[in-house]
């Protein structure tokens, strides 16, 4: 009997071993993983553009050298070479002011010296900064001896072109540094006197006039 209970028990035990694997529950999920946060963008930060440079006004010089023909009609016509220089004020980058002293010498078939002063203002505004436009007053003494000699003291005007042919910024922006070619016409008037000694070197001729034309061309480094 007790063998029969026992074989009862065990085939009980046999039957309901798959059933209680069929119906226990299954495993648990994991719980969902969060998603990662997005990476934070940086936020742009706006930069204010560089001020443009103001103008004012600043130092203006310059050197240069010029060439040309010193002629008083009928009394005499010299060759003049000369260094000039430029000092004054420029001020803004329109207008400049300034005074130009130059000391010159006379070649050619009379030798001498020549020396003026004047006082010009000028505009730079044209094609940018290539063309500047002036004129001004001016004194000047030239005195030469050779096959003519003569010499005169003037007063009168000048009036100046120029092509700024290479200009460059100095590092406040503003200030300009400029290889200038140009042409310069004096018109003065005063005092001439020409004497000129005759081919067979025996006898003199002397005119006078008051008036002279002096076309330059010129040549200049000017910082302005």
């Amino acid at each position: 009997m007790k063998f029969i209970a026992l074989s009862s028990i065990a085939s009980a035990l046999m039957i309901a071993a798959p059933a209680l694997a069929q119906t226990a529950p299954p495993p648990a999920s994991p719980p969902p993983t969060a998603a990662p946060a997005p990476a934070s963008r940086a936020t742009p930060v706006a930069v204010a553009p560089a001020p443009a440079p103001s103008d004012h006004a600043r130092f203006r010089g310059g050197i240069g050298l010029e060439g040309g023909q010193l002629i008083a009609p009928g009394t005499f016509n010299f060759t003049n070479v000369a260094l000039d220089a430029q000092l004054g004020v420029q001020i803004n980058n329109a207008v400049g002011i300034y005074v130009e002293p130059n000391l010159g010498a006379i070649v050619g078939n009379a030798a001498g010296l020549s020396l003026g002063v004047g006082l010009l203002a000028d505009y730079t505004g044209l094609a940018g900064d290539a063309i500047t436009l002036g004129g001004g007053v001016e004194t000047k003494l030239a005195v030469a001896f050779g096959d003519t000699s003569g010499g005169g003291a003037f007063y009168g005007g000048v009036v100046h072109f120029a092509w700024n042919a290479v200009v460059g910024h100095g590092e406040d922006g503003v200030r300009r540094r400029a290889l200038v070619i140009g042409v310069d016409v004096h018109l003065l008037v005063g005092p001439a006197i020409g004497a000129k000694v005759d081919d067979d070197g025996q006898s003199a001729s002397a005119n006078a006039t008051s008036f002279a034309l002096q076309p330059m061309l010129t040549l200049s480094y000017v910082a302005f």
